[in-house]
């Protein structure tokens, strides 16, 4: 939207059933959508550059790692974090409930966070992308929203029920300890 013309700015038919995730990397943008497909584009012609994971389960969230190097959506119960220069897949993992809704990637680009939903409320996990172990893991009351302080020293989690409390909860970015 342009508050000077007062009219849309560019518009693009992102995904097939509709767009569900928008990351912005350096040049670049990356959309997800319930079509299973990651696309990135550009930003000043809003021109397709590239389509990764055509088809598939619908991807729910995605993220783009501080210098752009790596992009990470979550497909079903999946979240696939993707190497740009490499053109390959460099981790997958699994068991992330009902699939990721929120990705982020700290700042140095050495851990990945994700916020789910399960059966039983909400849940974040943090994982190292170097050793593909996981952290950590937490279960909070309902779907949560995951950030990294500009440092990176801390993740901020915010969700309905904090929300509604008036309060967030911060755990360690390195450890996953609050």
């Amino acid at each position: 939207w342009s508050l000077a013309r007062d009219a849309y700015g560019l518009a693009v038919r992102a995904h097939e059933g509709g767009a569900e995730g928008l990351a912005v990397g350096p040049g670049f943008l990356a959309t997800c959508g319930r079509d299973g497909a990651v696309r990135l584009w550009d930003p000043a012609t809003g021109a397709p550059t590239e389509v990764l994971a055509p088809g598939g389960p619908a991807a729910t969230a995605v993220a783009v790692s501080r210098d752009g190097a790596l992009l990470a959506w979550s497909a079903g119960a999946e979240v696939v974090v993707w190497d740009r220069a490499a053109g390959k897949r460099r981790r997958v993992f699994g068991n992330i409930g009902e699939g990721a809704r929120t990705l982020a990637f700290r700042p140095d680009g050495g851990a990945l966070a994700a916020g789910a939903s399960d059966m039983f409320g909400g849940v974040l996990v943090l994982w190292d992308l170097e050793s593909g172990e996981e952290i950590a893991s937490h279960k909070v009351g309902t779907l949560p929203e995951v950030l990294f302080t500009p440092d990176g020293a801390r993740m901020v989690l915010i969700s309905a029920d904090l929300a509604y409390a008036g309060r967030e909860q911060f755990f360690d970015a390195r450890s996953g300890g609050e």
